[in-house]
């Protein structure tokens, strides 16, 4: 079932795009009547755009799919007076227009229908009057689908059109074009669908006038009839809703012009006001700007809901000198059983306490009347507030999502609290416009009760970095807490003592910041003794006490591996490092660390050789420590041991260059050649090297006499693509000639350029595009 309502809304979707745009194809008309300005304060108010919205009874002006998303019977009524100050003809300046519809939803099955009337007029000199017959439907969880029947109407004055009183003609002058009458009708069909995305946004389609209908006066002359289509209209809306605010916009295609209107709507969080704001622009220089507002009322014993709104809409091109369009309504929405019963809001459970930034466990708030019961038919919104301004509220523990307004349902709402400050604030509901409200007091305080070292009493030599040293802050418990994020003072008995947030660089604190529960620093100390360490949280007053020792030290590393030679990505052979005194004596009381460092940016230290473990510093076990190095770029690095208070020890290593790279799988031998290795700057001539180095590569292939060989060529990304394409093709072609001479079959060779298609590093560095540029020799076993 689900998989045929798919079926089908992907398929009046085809109808609908095949609609629009075949307009394209259509023939060019000018249309004189029913031109689209927009309907109704409210949409109006937002620049007009409603297309991707079409919530009430204006879906079946904009979007007739709206109409299936309405759960309650809506009448709306409204006037525009357009263009005041606009004097032509003299004493005729009265042009307006009027609406009234009224939609009423049945059940899912059946649909919501609607009919609407308006009224366009210009004096008594012509109108325009459409009688709108609107059916919508929810089709699927997230879509509609709607359409309108319009009968479409124009009316002309014969003694307005065949009379002027400058020529002092009498009235009822006949005019050939209205021998046959001076109205003519006509039926208008509109489609629309509408889709929710997802809970924030949705987006609408509405084809207006799609059989574009041909209104024009029945001249007696048939050879001078005029046609005077109505040409259709494609709109294309989209929506954004927020907590209080929404966003739309919509794009119409109309007779080859193209115009954007956009608007926001927002209402405020304790009083049934609405404001509302918009613009447009598009072809023909048009450009429009507008305002709105809306003010809602219910009575407490009635069922219907009442909303007045406005809108004030000005031209910023076109007309000038006009007070521009004032738009009035009326909307009514019939809401059964909108009786309230509740008279106030209950807190469960009636306070709590959490500690400083800690979530709340679920707050339930009901709703219930005078007897204590819980009013279900209570719908409406409230407003939280906290007497703590650091105190917030949330719909959701993860994520948290920070709101104000909550929605009850069937009389029951909930939340979750937290707030960084500790005391007692008081925590308040209010519905408005019922005024309905409740209240409730936590209790906010600080977990809490004391610090401890959790970093065990260390020796550290004299102007050594320490350990890192962790403090957390415990309940009575022993449990961390972890809402305890405030600020405490670090001091030292000696006065040649320092502390730092990171052991490199040295930044010499004296205050540190607790991150749930926990802080962290390094100590260093240029004497020797047992300095006593204290920290100190200010706005708890806590603190405790660490006493390390201090012991004298080596002044120097010095390297006892001596320099070695490697190629590129092989492993060093095991380097070994020594804290040396001054007498050049190993210090083997020295149990220190050190940090390691390279000049190379592509160097790497491990600890072991097998499994891998990069590492950035060693430690020393009596004075001695090692380490192994590799690195991926050719030249002569210089490591470096180091750490604060000695002297570092540097040695100059030779990295070469690796000619071949050979991985074997399963499947295949893949042998990797470095391009810059084999060929010269842009060339593909093979250079003497390769040549000698595809022979130690033709001994390989010789274990593989059967195998298929697939020769690739690739480049970095300088240059352009085809150039890259040719080049890689010409290197692979030239490995390939040079097997084809030494023996290896013809047909066992196949060749591909990829150009810079498949790189194996960044193009973004110059080591990246080194190892780009490669040839790669696959031989499927």
């Amino acid at each position: 079932m689900r998989n045929k309502m798919k079926r089908e809304t992907l398929f009046i979707i085809l109808i609908i795009f095949s609609i629009a745009f075949c307009q394209l194809y259509l023939t060019h008309y000018c249309d004189a009547a029913f031109l689209d300005i927009g309907m109704g304060p409210r949409a109006l108010g937002m620049g007009g755009a409603f297309t991707g919205l079409a919530d009430d009874y204006l879906a079946t002006y904009y979007n007739p799919a709206g109409l299936g998303q309405l759960l309650n019977r809506e009448m709306g009524l409204s006037y525009a007076f357009l263009y005041l100050g606009l004097d032509y003809p003299t004493g005729r300046a009265d042009m307006g227009d009027g609406f009234i519809c009224y939609v009423h939803p049945f059940k899912r099955e059946i649909g919501t229908f609607g009919m609407s009337y308006i009224n366009r007029h210009a004096s008594d000199l012509y109108s325009e009057n459409s009688y709108v017959f609107s059916y919508g439907r929810k089709l699927t969880e997230k879509s509609y689908l709607g359409a309108n029947f319009k009968v479409l109407q124009v009316n002309y004055s014969r003694s307005s059109w065949g009379y002027n009183p400058s020529y002092k003609w009498s009235e009822g002058l006949a005019d050939p074009a209205f021998a046959n009458g001076t109205s003519i009708a006509g039926i208008g069909l509109d489609i629309g669908v509408l889709f929710n995305i997802n809970e924030k946004w949705r987006t609408g389609i509405c084809l207006k006038d799609f059989n574009q209908p041909d209104i024009h006066l029945q001249h007696p002359d048939s050879t001078k009839v005029i046609s005077n289509h109505i040409s259709m209209a494609a709109k294309i809306g989209v929506g954004y809703e927020a907590d209080r605010y929404r966003i739309v916009s919509d794009l119409t295609s109309h007779n080859y012009d193209y115009y954007l209107d956009s608007g926001v709507e927002w209402w405020l969080p304790e009083l049934p006001v609405t404001l509302r704001a918009g613009c447009g622009f598009g072809s023909r220089n048009y450009c429009q700007i507008s305002t709105g507002a809306s003010y809602a009322f219910l009575p407490v014993d009635g069922p219907l809901k009442y909303q007045i709104d406005y809108a004030f809409l000005y031209p910023l091109s076109g007309l000038r000198g006009t007070l521009g369009c004032h738009r009035a309504g009326f909307t009514i929405e019939f809401i059964p059983g909108m009786k309230i019963a509740a008279s106030r809001f209950r807190f469960i459970p009636p306070a709590f306490q959490i500690r400083t930034g800690e979530i709340s466990a679920l707050i339930t708030v009901v709703a219930e009347d005078t007897e204590g019961n819980i009013d279900k038919s209570f719908n409406e919104t409230a407003v939280l507030s906290s007497s703590s301004g650091s105190g917030e509220f949330s719909i959701t523990s993860k994520p948290w999502s920070a709101v104000n307004v909550i929605k009850f349902l069937a009389g029951k709402s909930s939340f979750y609290y937290r707030d960084t400050k500790a005391g007692n604030p008081v925590v308040e509901a209010v519905s408005y416009p019922w005024r309905i409200s409740g209240r409730l007091t936590a209790n906010i305080k600080l977990a809490a009760e004391r610090l401890r070292f959790i970093t065990p009493v260390f020796e550290a030599r004299a102007g050594e970095i320490s350990p890192l040293i962790t403090v957390v802050a415990e309940d009575a418990s022993g449990n961390i807490d972890r809402y305890f994020n405030e600020d405490a003072a670090l001091s030292t008995s000696s006065g040649s003592g320092e502390f730092s947030a990171a052991s490199e660089p040295w930044s010499s604190i004296k205050t540190v910041k607790f991150s749930e529960g926990k802080t962290s620093f390094y100590y260093r100390d240029t004497d020797g003794g047992k300095p006593v360490l204290e920290i100190m949280s200010s706005p708890s007053g806590l603190s405790q006490k660490f006493m390390p020792g201090i012991k004298p030290v080596a002044i120097r590393f010095n390297f006892l591996t001596y320099p070695f030679e490697i190629e590129t990505g092989d492993t060093s052979p095991l380097i070994v490092v020594c804290a040396e005194n001054k007498n050049g004596e190993v210090d083997k009381g020295f149990s220190g660390y050190a940090i390691l460092s390279t000049s190379s940016d592509s160097g790497e230290f491990f600890i072991l050789s097998q499994p891998w473990s990069p590492t950035d510093r060693i430690v020393f076990s009596e004075g001695v420590s090692s380490f192994y190095y590799r690195d991926r770029k050719s030249g002569s690095p210089v490591i470096k041991v180091s750490s604060a208070g000695m002297e570092s020890a540097s040695q100059q290593v030779r990295i070469k260059q690796k000619e071949i790279i050979i991985v074997e799988t399963e499947k295949e031998l893949i042998i990797t050649a470095l391009g810059d290795v084999f060929f010269a700057y842009n060339k593909a001539d093979l250079t003497p090297i390769a040549k000698n180095l595809l022979d130690k590569i033709i001994e390989i292939l010789k274990e593989y006499p059967k195998s298929k060989i697939s020769i690739e060529g690739h480049t970095d990304s300088k240059g352009t693509k085809e150039y890259n394409y040719k080049l890689s093709g010409k290197r692979a072609d030239a490995v390939a000639k040079y097997f084809i001479e030494r023996g290896i079959s013809l047909e066992r060779i196949s060749t591909m350029g990829y150009g810079e298609d498949l790189p194996v590093a960044s193009n973004d560095t110059e080591e990246g595009r080194q190892r780009n540029r490669r040839v790669e020799i696959r031989v499927v076993k």
